[in-house]
């Protein structure tokens, strides 16, 4: 691989020693290290690493952080990815969920959020208690990020499409802790991606420092006094980094710098990451979450009865969620932490979507059996080589003895995570698999 010069020299300067700086130069004759982290929103670590045969390292930040030592082909295909019990995330990249110190029942904001690794470990410190808003101003990005986080189970998020601004100013200091992963100019991904070395420059770096400000100077209004400002980026580059953190701390005195970690790939087995933690100054307190004065005109109480017998007839929920209805009529499950952080800005999901109204009829949706699958009285549980687990991950019909809407779960261990539903008649169940995501 060529690197850029100017790079060269940069790093050279930054690592001081010819053995450091070789030590570094010579990682990028190696393959890039592939990672991910366990889900434990939906099974614990222990249990999947006993379940797989891959081989791996513990990823040293946290007990759900593992890094891959073997090429696994295929693992998006593979039946653990599908039901969310992981997450694919290069390793050094969790070392941002690990310093933000998420207790459960906070209040969350990750401001540049997809493709949703950080927002999705940030839920499971968080355990359905609390809220997490995620946000992504690039929209295409934003659909990834709320398809992660339904793909992982998550019950207590927000989904938004919005300018940091418009994030500040909408929400003002309530949140215990706001991740900037920041966007970058990507030096950390350089082995991985070869996009990110040819459109690499100093004039790059500087326009990523600049608005890295503007991403910090909205973030910092959204923390509460004595919580905790977390920022960090894949890159190597000081003026992106440290000189970032410098000169927010000048124009910030209500802030103090914590900790800050720097990630080289010679050091740590991954690409590279740099994280700093910010803490608000004050005695803490948590302003009252309430939502925007037209939320309620856009989202009620659902008391049809449609809904309400689907519930009744077998489907027992995560605690604290209840049902309301919008105003295209999806009906959606929130706690009263999330009804309470909705605002007026372009939402992509808020809570659980549980299905449609249609025609007086209640659809279930593919998102409510991802959450709750495994709390439905119907349901079908196969191995993860079944050649049904294959043919229902195709759309086919199957063989099925139930009755009415079914929770199809895979085998992972001892533990039977849901996969999708169908529907069951007639000695048949029907995949409700969705189009976009089948197997073939």
């Amino acid at each position: 691989m060529r690197l850029p010069e100017s790079f060269i020299e940069n790093m050279a300067e930054q690592l001081v020693s010819v053995r450091a700086l070789a030590a570094f130069l010579s990682t990028y004759y190696c393959e890039p290290r592939r990672g991910f982290r366990v889900n434990t929103l939906k099974m614990q670590t222990s249990e999947f690493l006993e379940a797989v045969s891959w081989k791996t390292a513990p990823g040293g930040f946290s007990d759900d952080c593992v890094i891959l030592k073997e090429s696994v082909e295929s693992i998006g295909n593979h039946p653990a990815h599908i039901a969310g019990a992981i997450y694919m995330q290069e390793p050094s990249a969790a070392i941002t969920a690990a310093m933000s110190d998420i207790d459960k029942g906070m209040r969350v904001l990750d401001m540049c959020a997809a493709p949703g690794g950080k927002s999705g470990a940030a839920a499971a410190m968080l355990s359905g208690e609390g809220v997490l808003v995620s946000n992504e101003i690039v929209s295409g990005r934003a659909k990834t990020l709320k398809h992660t986080l339904e793909r992982m189970g998550v019950v207590n998020s927000i989904v938004t499409s919005a300018s940091p601004d418009v994030i500040s100013n909408s929400y003002g200091d309530v949140f215990d802790r706001v991740i900037v992963d920041a966007p970058c100019s990507g030096e950390g991904m350089f082995r991985k991606d070869a996009n990110a070395v040819s459109e690499w420059s100093q004039e790059h770096v500087r326009a990523c420092a600049n608005r890295q400000r503007l991403i910090l100077e909205s973030a910092a209004k959204c923390v509460i006094p004595g919580g905790k400002l977390i920022y960090s980026t894949c890159t190597f580059s000081r003026e992106e980094d440290e000189e970032t953190i410098e000169y927010f701390l000048k124009t910030h005195d209500d802030f103090y710098l914590l900790e800050q970690k720097k990630l080289y790939p010679h050091i740590y087995e991954g690409e590279g990451h740099y994280c700093a933690v910010l803490v608000r100054k004050g005695e803490a307190h948590k302003p009252e979450l309430k939502p925007a004065s037209n939320v309620s005109k856009r989202y009620k109480p659902c008391k049809e009865a449609c809904v309400i017998d689907f519930f009744k007839q077998g489907a027992k929920l995560p605690g604290g969620l209840a049902p309301y209805m919008d105003d295209r009529g999806d009906v959606l499950l929130m706690t009263e932490d999330v009804y309470g952080a909705l605002r007026d800005m372009y939402t992509l999901s808020a809570g659980v979507h549980a299905g449609t109204i249609i025609k007086g009829r209640f659809e279930p949706s593919h998102t409510i059996f991802m959450a709750a699958g495994m709390g439905f009285a119907n349901k079908l549980v196969f191995e993860q080589e079944s050649r049904e687990l294959k043919r229902f991950l195709a759309g086919e019909e199957l063989d099925c003895d139930k009755k009415g809407y079914t929770a199809v779960c895979v085998k992972i261990g001892e533990t039977a995570l849901p996969i999708g539903f169908g529907k069951a008649s007639d000695g048949r169940l029907k995949s409700k698999y969705p189009k976009g995501l089948r197997i073939r």
